[in-house]
């Protein structure tokens, strides 16, 4: 109940913001648009990894865990030879 109480009063608190910044001459609706075009932006794909590659990464990411350095260090020396 509280959650939504303070969701209402903060769409009524930007509700009231952008109606000062429009009558103050401020270009809000560029604002916006720059707004969405940056989050989109953010958002981008990248390519999945094949799953030997992730079992690599894991088993390195396991070994360092258990501040094994060297065994986790050779595993990605391993793959960076394989790369190329």
């Amino acid at each position: 109940m509280a959650a939504l109480m303070m969701a209402a009063l903060l769409m009524a608190a930007q509700a009231v913001v952008m109606r000062l910044a429009q009558d103050a001459g401020y270009p809000v609706a560029a604002a916006q648009a720059q707004e969405e075009e940056k989050k989109q932006q953010e958002t981008r794909r990248t390519p999945a990894l094949r799953n030997a590659v992730y079992e690599q990464l894991a088993e390195a990411q396991t070994f360092i865990e258990a501040k094994q350095y060297a065994e986790g260090l050779e595993i990605l020396k391993d793959m960076e030879a394989q790369k190329g």
